[in-house]
């Protein structure tokens, strides 16, 4: 049985015009190449009646606070993708997160992640401030999101002032990244003789390879 992947845009603007929702294609992209399935949702969405108000109409489904949660706890894996803001995740994505962790047992059984982070500032300046050998809980979890427990982290630093190739060169990473999360998932569920893990069947194999599609490109953070 196929894990249940759920890629997160929590970028507060669900515009597909932005770079996090290509990023979220790619990653798609990824799973869709190893012939699984993956949903997405997106936290700009989720509307609130002040901002349903004034937002302009985007073609997305209109998506609840409720429904996201539920998605989120009933998902296997998750791809978290959001730009850095004030040091941390956005505001929006970490209380959706942090109503997931108040609604169930996260914190003792995270959910496993791969999290892809843009920042304006090199990724490289953005590290220095994670120090892994400090003790504090923001230092164990400086994006402040709640109940996920992190296999991958991916920062994409200097994002606005990124060349086109550059931008296409993370695109294709994220898919990368994607593949692997599920080629990871694959092999953990194979069944074991011995302690060696039974390889896939060749339908299966020809499968993944068959199903590669490329991501749509966007160039704005």
């Amino acid at each position: 049985m196929e894990s249940r992947f759920l890629i997160v845009n929590g970028h507060p603007d669900p515009s597909g015009r932005r770079y996090c929702a290509a990023l979220c294609e790619a990653y798609a992209a990824g799973v869709r190449s190893r012939g699984w399935s993956a949903e997405r949702i997106d936290v700009g969405a989720i509307l609130t009646q002040t901002s349903m108000r004034s937002q302009e109409p985007s073609g997305l489904p209109l998506l609840t606070a409720e429904y996201a949660v539920n998605k989120i706890r009933e998902a296997d894996h998750l791809a978290i993708i959001f730009p850095l803001w004030l040091g941390a995740a956005p505001h929006t994505l970490q209380l959706l997160f942090d109503s997931v962790a108040r609604v169930t047992n996260l914190r003792q059984a995270p959910v496993a992640a791969d999290l892809v982070v843009t920042m304006d500032m090199p990724a490289l300046l953005y590290r220095t401030h994670i120090d892994p050998h400090r003790k504090s809980a923001a230092t164990r979890n400086p994006f402040y999101l709640q109940g996920y427990r992190s296999d991958h982290s991916t920062l994409i630093g200097s994002v606005n002032v990124m060349a086109q190739t550059e931008r296409e060169r993370w695109l294709a990473e994220v898919q990368a990244i994607a593949g692997r999360a599920v080629d990871r998932d694959v092999a953990a569920r194979r069944p074991s003789v011995l302690g060696w893990r039974v390889p896939l069947s060749l339908p299966v194999w020809l499968k993944q390879r068959t199903s590669h599609r490329e991501p749509r490109l966007a160039s704005r953070h």
